[in-house]
């Protein structure tokens, strides 16, 4: 990890430094589910005390092996996705009669490394000049820089996460402002980044705040919505605020129907669920079964909360194929 680590201080010797300090903080922490692995999802936040342009950079997070397991990218386990609406994100856009045109990206050489059994790095580089970027990071005012989404080890979502930055030596001092050309956009031409003649400067004043990462207490917030053959949900589509209740029969391959998320789910006495081969419900909290749960092999039942807990007031079935 060192030699990364000097690659991009090699880029970047001749930046100076300036009087600025950054912080980098976590929000809208999450559990996901794609049907069959669960994931910790949660956005990075940079905030200045200065309004700048942001260039190159790099960043360091500590985890949690016993969630996550450890040389997380060597395992395939951690994504970095930058939406439209991170800074990292970002592109240079022109209108042409109401069309959006793309000219180019603002950041690229995106590069994930294991620095060593639980600690990961992100590093990107500047590829649009400042003038093509603009201001991106308002003083005083958190935007989101990227988001981060983590695999959880099989059945251990009830594991702190315990993700926090890593500011310490050599860890720190990885991030600049962004070079030059300073020029704003002039027709349709995109100019890269020019580090040598026009460089930016070096941010060495670096505080983490890794309280955001954790997990808040689940409270299910968007109401009931119960299920019936002839007039469906009658609340909507359940999601993950709501309780579901199975009122009458349900499976997962019916046609209309299919995969359940909500934040609980009772089943009511006389119906059955049925959660056939490659369908799933991921539910947040609490399963309480007063009729009949029916897993088929390969359908799969999740339940995301720490203390979440099933109730078998009916009856439980889970089918498995086996050679």
């Amino acid at each position: 990890m060192k030699q990364i680590i000097l690659i991009l201080c090699a880029i970047c010797t001749f930046l100076t430094t300036q009087a600025q300090n950054i912080e980098l903080s976590f929000a809208n922490p999450t559990v996901t589910n794609d049907g069959m692995n669960d994931f910790y999802e949660v956005d990075i936040i940079i905030t200045s005390d200065v309004t700048y342009t942001q260039g190159s950079g790099q960043f360091f997070l500590d985890y949690d092996a016993a969630a996550f397991g450890t040389l997380i990218n060597g395992a395939g386990g951690i994504t970095y996705e930058r939406p439209d609406t991170s800074i990292l994100g970002g592109q240079t856009t022109v209108d042409v009669g109401g069309t959006i045109i793309p000219l180019g990206v603002h950041y690229n050489s995106f590069f994930v490394n294991d620095a060593t059994t639980s600690k990961v790095s992100f590093i990107w580089q500047q590829n649009g000049s400042g003038g093509m970027i603009g201001t991106n990071i308002p003083a005083n005012t958190p935007v989101v820089l990227v988001h981060v989404k983590m695999q959880f080890l099989d059945g251990v979502t009830t594991v702190a996460t315990d993700l926090c930055f890593d500011a310490t030596n050599p860890f720190d001092d990885q991030f600049f402002t962004a070079c030059g050309p300073f020029d704003p956009l002039v027709g349709f031409t995109f100019v890269n980044a020019d580090c040598i003649n026009e460089a930016g400067t070096q941010i060495t004043d670096y505080t983490p705040d890794c309280s955001g990462s954790t997990l808040p207490v689940l409270v299910c917030t968007g109401g009931t919505t119960t299920y019936t053959i002839a007039g469906g949900w009658d609340n909507g589509t359940p999601d993950a605020t709501m309780t579901a209740v199975i009122a009458e029969d349900y499976s997962t391959a019916t046609m209309g129907l299919g995969d359940i998320n909500a934040c609980e789910l009772t089943i009511d006495a006389m119906a059955t669920l049925t959660v056939t081969d490659g369908n799933f419900i991921n539910i947040q909290n609490d399963i309480t079964v007063n009729g009949t749960l029916t897993v088929d092999h390969q359908g799969s039942v999740v339940q995301v909360e720490e203390g979440a807990v099933t109730t078998n007031n009916g009856a439980i079935t889970v089918t498995k194929t086996t050679p």
